[in-house]
């Protein structure tokens, strides 16, 4: 699906994503999950990405391997490149007001999802998340 940079955009991505889990009976919680993960990624790149102040296109592709169990969702933007692999993990032993600001959310998205893949090529970044589903589905 193709969306703009605005985070009202979500609401859409939020309706294709609950389509797709009920077509493949995935549970609430795992629902859930994946919504907070594109919540997160998506909210950054519509607030980090562009400078321009003009309307860009966002493609987010969801795909599911139900023999392999794994449900994929690549978000790809044409915004400044942004690896959030390299982004260091807050130090959660720290007192809430001795933390640094931000990077808590990707932290969340890494811990949620089984693997995170980034790549830039020809001026698109490309954020390929995947999430182990382990259950029985039946797809036709």
């Amino acid at each position: 699906m193709i969306v703009k940079n605005n985070l009202n955009e979500l609401e859409n991505i939020f309706c294709e994503l609950e389509t797709i889990s009920s077509e493949y009976g995935f549970p609430a919680e795992i629902q859930n999950n994946l919504c907070l993960c594109i919540d997160e990624v998506f909210s950054n790149i519509v607030k980090h990405a562009y400078d321009d102040g003009k309307e860009h296109e966002i493609e987010i592709a969801f795909s599911y391997d139900a023999h392999g169990r794994n449900f994929t969702i690549t978000i790809s933007d044409d915004g400044r490149p942004f690896n959030p692999l390299e982004v260091k993990a807050p130090d959660l032993t720290l007192d809430l007001l001795d933390r640094e600001i931000g990077g808590l959310g990707l932290f969340i998205v890494m811990n949620i999802m089984s693997n995170v893949e980034y790549n830039r090529t020809d001026r698109i970044n490309r954020l390929k998340m995947t999430k182990d589903i382990d259950i029985d589905v039946d797809v036709e």
